[in-house]
């Protein structure tokens, strides 16, 4: 938990590659983009607050580039 560039927690609910290549991790403490140059973790600050406290379940990319994620506790957001 003291480590920045940690993930926000062991229990790995998903992971989803998406069409720019990008790593995003799913936990049941939030969520977290996978920073291969640097091999640590980032958690999107302009991200809705239920992504940095909500379990994540699902990631899926639609046809707009958008992402959809899929949350214990606010349902989908998109970003």
């Amino acid at each position: 938990p003291n480590d920045p560039g940690s993930i926000p927690s062991d229990d790995v609910r998903c992971i989803y590659k998406d069409s720019n290549n990008n790593i995003w991790v799913g936990t049941s403490k939030g969520l977290a983009l996978f920073n291969e140059e640097t091999g640590a973790f980032i958690i999107p600050k302009q991200s809705p607050t239920g992504l940095r406290t909500s379990p994540v379940f699902e990631i899926r990319q639609m046809d707009d580039n958008k992402l959809w994620i899929g949350t214990e506790l606010n349902g989908s957001i998109s970003l």
